[in-house]
């Protein structure tokens, strides 16, 4: 099975259908619609974790403060 040793980064996920790991970490880009006329936009990062190795993975960088300086949107799944 695909998957299940390293990191893969997917544009388009959404199209491996049955393929899709349950467990992963979905990242999604996001554009300040506030800024998008100006030369400098604010780009916002979705934190998506599916599976409880995600969610912990998560918790302890948030916890650590890796994310303090970052723009970061964290949503929990509970669907582990």
């Amino acid at each position: 099975m695909f998957f299940l040793v390293g990191i893969s980064l997917i544009e388009w996920s959404s199209r491996l259908g049955e393929m899709m790991p349950p467990e992963r970490l979905e990242i999604n880009f996001k554009i300040d619609p506030d800024t998008m006329e100006e030369e400098e936009n604010t780009r916002y990062l979705q934190l998506i974790p599916h599976g409880e190795k995600w969610i912990k993975c998560i918790e302890t960088i948030k916890e650590e403060g890796y994310l303090d300086d970052l723009i970061v949107e964290y949503e929990d799944v509970e669907d582990t």
